[in-house]
């Protein structure tokens, strides 16, 4: 039974990831690789990705990260602003593309871990003590679409 203890384990922070900083050179970096780079002052400019290069700004991405590591459990879904205009994530990004698990799970590390809207990375969909912040977040479900087809 996947629960949000689970999910903060699995996806709640840069290291459950594998999150590198990279730079223009494509040369790899860890966190404290950087801070010390930058303590020393001699830091070049670094992008956040994923450890398959992808990067770790897009929500797209870490929704693909999670669905792949739950295969047969999780779907990508998501909306553009225009589609959904009760979503706070769609006016604040132009869209958003975040996971659903089991059908009941929204796990969106993204929310957290980039946009820092939330303190939470997971949503339960049948709790009711979540809806206020998931039609909050995510706006009207019936606008929810599947946004990859490398998914269910």
């Amino acid at each position: 039974m996947f629960s949000e203890q689970q999910a903060e384990a699995s996806f709640g922070s840069d290291d459950a990831f594998g999150i590198l900083l990279e730079d223009q050179q494509g040369n790899r970096f860890t966190h404290d690789e950087a801070r010390a780079m930058e303590q020393a002052g001699t830091r070049p400019d670094l992008c956040s990705v994923f450890p398959d290069g992808s990067s770790a700004l897009l929500c797209t991405n870490y929704a693909r990260h999670v669905a792949a590591a739950l295969p047969g459990r999780a779907a990508v879904v998501g909306f553009f602003e225009e589609d959904n205009p009760g979503s706070r994530l769609a006016q604040i990004a132009g869209g958003h593309d975040f996971c659903v698990v089991d059908g009941r799970w929204i796990v969106d590390p993204w929310v957290r871990l980039v946009e820092g809207e939330s303190e939470r990375i997971c949503f339960d969909l049948d709790c009711t003590d979540d809806v206020a912040t998931i039609d909050d977040l995510y706006g009207d479900r019936s606008r929810w679409i599947a946004a990859d087809p490398l998914t269910p």
